[in-house]
């Protein structure tokens, strides 16, 4: 859209010494994006988002009473090595 300028133009911006903008110019938020193969297929994820599904499955599977075996079959398919780096990227 013209006049806006999202994620990695936001980033472009910030290195500049100066900023020009209209009134009715915005900057975007920053949110880094993941390219993932599945089922030879690329596709493309907010690690935002990512950390997010995982923080939501562990605290379900943390707060849970009974079962956990559903929990730790969505929590395989997560590395955790790779949520601490995407969290240190989302910060």
């Amino acid at each position: 859209m013209p006049g806006k300028a999202k994620s990695a133009a936001t980033m472009i911006c910030l290195g500049a010494s100066e900023i020009m903008m209209g009134k009715t110019s915005e900057l975007g938020p920053v949110d880094p994006q993941i390219v993932i193969e599945e089922n030879n297929e690329l596709k493309c994820f907010s690690l935002y988002n990512i950390v997010k599904s995982y923080k939501s499955v562990f605290n379900r599977a943390v707060n849970s009473k009974g079962n956990l075996q559903p929990y730790l079959q969505q929590l395989s398919y997560y590395d955790a090595r790779e949520i601490e780096e995407y969290i240190s990227m989302c910060s």
